[in-house]
């Protein structure tokens, strides 16, 4: 099973669900997925019709969505089957992304018993917004679900042996369920968790009607349960629970928490400093911190958005960052770099090599080696691009480089044998440069887990710690540690 992009897009246009999580590169990235994800349900969809079990008629859905399914990449689904029930695995080599049960008979499932709004006669265009920790316990909503009907017949040709094996009910209960998590409740960021259907009778051929009730918030994992049903002639043929969990971006760097584990000064006045992967997260810390000590700050910045601005607008009149837009893997990058210090009669003081791509989970098994490869070959080009590019005028300046590596090294987590490897690898590219180059000085740090868009899980927020804390130390231990030519000195060891 190989999910396309088009896949993506039919499916979206087919059921109304147009949550950005799964279409919007710039809304994406920034969660911990680092790339938008497909539809659950459109997974679900291309697993049943891949396996096409044999049940009758589907009456019940019991699905688990255990990790995201992205497009491009080829899963494996296993069935097993009884008279009453189906189950159907969706696995990326060992690791299980969904499980699927399907049913034969029918289950009582409790429906919302709280009074519905106002129905809306038409689907939302955009998903609704909460705030970061979701809706409320008790908040309701309603509406008809009328898809075009030309799109949605397309999407039963697409998986013609999924809407074989579910039937035209369950086809579309399933389709409405992840419309009312991605549109409705939760809303913008959902990502499916759970989803237990039940099918209480056949559509009829009335408009479709939704209800639905946020059963329960669990604050600390930002898990959403929903209850809802969709009726056709005034009767519910569709009861469903849904639990989704709610994803949002990380607050970008804040300068007053930088101030207070690194006191702002003007020692770097007259200095600039270059700072690869910068948009966000540490990076953003580091360049914010460096442009407090009065550095000129020039940044790589691969995506268009705000974030820049947004921490100048910090700054004040105590400093700025500058965008040189381009993708630091392309040496037409570094020699934008370069003109900008021309211009300006620069030096290059301090280069700052954070950038790596999104780490995401990959078990090393056959199946997944071609993607290692692929992301060692990405962080390294990440590295040794800016820095061949920039080394002439660091050596210059008798500068100092920085590379930004991880506790994971040490640690060795299991679903990161990629991260790992590549970390290794820059590593031993800057050590080895810092051998060839003695004239400058370069340095690593291994901070532990930070709290990014990449860590922003359940599991995850109450380990790391906040980003302004992890570069204030860094910054100071960079400008103060003396240095050894001829080796790459840890900062957070020598």
């Amino acid at each position: 099973m190989q999910l396309t992009g088009g896949d993506v897009a039919q499916f979206a246009a087919a059921t109304g669900d147009l949550n950005p999580l799964h279409s919007c590169e710039e809304f994406a990235r920034r969660l911990p997925y680092g790339r938008p994800i497909a539809h659950g349900v459109l997974a679900c969809l291309a697993a049943l019709d891949e396996s096409s079990p044999r049940l009758g008629r589907v009456n019940g859905m019991d699905i688990e969505f255990r990790r995201p399914v992205v497009t491009g990449i080829p899963y494996r689904t296993e069935i097993s089957a009884r008279p009453s029930w189906t189950a159907l695995q969706v696995l990326d080599g060992s690791t299980l992304c969904i499980d699927v049960r399907l049913t034969g008979a029918d289950r009582p499932v409790g429906r919302p018993t709280a009074p519905m709004p106002s129905v809306k006669l038409s689907m939302p265009a955009e998903p609704a917004v909460y705030p970061a920790e979701g809706p409320a316990v008790g908040t309701t909503v309603a509406g008809v679900y009328s898809p075009p009907d030309d799109r949605f017949a397309a999407l039963a040709r697409r998986w013609p042996r999924a809407y074989e094996v579910l039937g035209k009910t369950a086809f579309e209960a399933l389709a409405w369920s992840g419309f009312l998590a991605g549109m409705e409740l939760p809303g913008r960021g959902a990502l499916l968790c759970r989803l237990s259907l039940s099918l209480t009778g056949a559509a009829g051929s009335g408009r479709r009607v939704y209800g639905a009730r946020v059963a329960d918030v669990d604050r600390r994992f930002h898990l959403i349960t929903v209850s809802g049903d969709l009726c056709a002639d005034g009767a519910p043929y569709v009861v469903a629970e849904i639990e989704a969990m709610v994803l949002h971006h990380v607050a970008p760097p804040a300068l007053a928490a930088l101030d207070q584990v690194l006191a702002p000064s003007r020692r770097l006045s007259g200095r600039t400093a270059v700072v690869v992967g910068a948009s966000r997260g540490l990076g953003a810390a580091l360049a914010m911190g460096l442009a407090g000590q009065g550095c000129r700050v020039l940044v790589g910045h691969r995506h268009a958005g705000t974030e820049i601005e947004e921490l100048n607008a910090q700054l004040g009149a105590r400093g700025a960052v500058t965008a040189v837009r381009g993708d630091a893997t392309e040496p037409a990058w570094a020699q934008a770099v370069l003109d900008h210090l021309s211009r300006d009669g620069s030096g290059l003081d301090f280069l700052i090599l954070n950038a790596a791509p999104t780490i995401g989970a990959l078990m090393f098994e056959p199946a997944a080696v071609d993607r290692l490869t692929r992301y060692v070959a990405d962080s390294v080009a990440l590295v040794a691009t800016p820095l061949a590019g920039l080394l002439a005028p660091l050596v210059a300046a008798a500068g100092r480089c920085l590379l930004v590596s991880s506790a994971a090294l040490a640690t060795r987590p299991a679903p990161w044998p990629h991260y790992v490897t590549a970390k290794s690898a820059v590593e031993g590219l800057v050590a080895w440069t810092a051998a060839q180059q003695p004239e400058a000085r370069f340095f690593t740090a291994r901070p532990g887990l930070v709290l990014t868009d990449q860590t922003n899980t359940p599991a995850a927020r109450e380990q790391a710690t906040p980003v302004e804390r992890v570069a204030g130390p860094i910054i100071e231990r960079f400008l103060t540690t003396v240095g050894s030519p001829g080796r790459a000195v840890r900062l957070d060891r020598d």
